[in-house]
């Protein structure tokens, strides 16, 4: 079962920093992979992965606007 408060622990630091080093909330042996996919022009999923044991999340995530 998932620990929801780690996921979401690992996912406001993977949100900011996509190359941070995330142990699996869920096995604690394998680092989370990164992969991003674009939602729209605001917006992209970030899908959090584990190798090791197969768990995954998405956070979606709004991109910055252009400042001027």
């Amino acid at each position: 079962m998932k620990d929801h408060s780690t996921w979401i622990e690992a996912a406001k630091v993977l949100i900011e920093n996509p190359y941070s080093q995330v142990l699996c909330p869920n096995c604690g042996v394998a680092f989370l992979t990164v992969e991003d996919e674009r939602v729209d022009d605001e917006h992209i999923d970030r899908h959090l992965k584990c190798a090791n044991c197969g768990a995954h999340e998405t956070v979606l995530k709004r991109l910055a606007k252009d400042a001027g």
